[in-house]
């Protein structure tokens, strides 16, 4: 059984889809077969990693709704060993939708255990609120990394996430509950004050590093170099 890990924080702008981008991106490139989902009616995890939100046919709105099985909402093979399941902007349509839908918690979790063997790894990129989208996907997935910045509103709203998310793993096994945190600190800023103390070749490596990031938002690629043709 693969892992699922849910990439989550009611805040806005604090990583979590460039965090699923990327480490779905590098995973694929280990090897590691992985399922890209992507829960933001946004679909930036969608672009991000190549697919055309708005030209795609099937997505998980069709998925929520009952339109379709998981199967058929699939994008195979998008690069080597990575699949995704996108997202665009009819999936915010979806609470509504839901209203008076028994079970509607687990909507996402019934349809991914049809297919979860497949995967070694399933990234899922949540929408910065704490909607019934990312109830869904802390229902399914068995760990939930909460990317935030080292600043006190960010932790503030991140603990804020830990008793919902401890009240909708309620009745899961002990290993199923998971949770973890990832700092997202801007060293490119850091890097520009006097008091660093990083030498001048950290200093380089990580200013090529944020550029790499930058360059690969615009072009549907994960920053690894073997998505978007970069080396060394």
């Amino acid at each position: 059984m693969g892992r699922i890990i849910a990439i989550a924080n009611q805040k806005g702008g604090v990583g979590k889809t460039t965090t699923a981008i990327n480490l779905s991106a590098s995973l694929a490139s280990l090897g590691q077969k992985v399922l890209a989902l992507d829960m933001d009616p946004q679909g930036n995890m969608t672009s991000g990693l190549s697919v055309n939100k708005d030209e795609v046919e099937n997505t998980v709105y069709d998925l929520i709704i009952g339109n379709i099985g998981i199967e058929e909402c699939i994008c195979k093979e998008v690069y080597e060993n990575l699949d995704v399941l996108p997202s665009n902007v009819n999936l915010s349509a979806a609470e509504i939708e839901l209203i008076g839908v028994d079970n509607k918690e687990y909507i996402i979790k019934n349809e991914v255990e049809k297919v979860k063997d497949r995967y070694d790894y399933i990234i899922i990129d949540c929408p910065p609120a704490l909607s019934m989208l990312t109830i869904n996907a802390m229902t399914t997935a068995n760990s939930v990394l909460v990317p935030i910045q080292c600043e006190y509103y960010a932790l503030e709203g991140a603990l804020r996430d830990v008793p919902q998310r401890d009240a909708h793993h309620a009745g899961k096994r002990p290993q199923d509950q998971g949770s973890g945190r990832a700092a997202l600190f801007d060293l490119h800023r850091r890097l520009q004050r006097r008091e660093t103390r990083c030498v001048p070749l950290c200093a380089r490596r990580v200013r090529r590093h944020h550029a790499r990031h930058r360059a690969s938002q615009g072009r549907g690629r994960g920053v690894s170099d073997q998505y978007y043709g970069h080396s060394g």
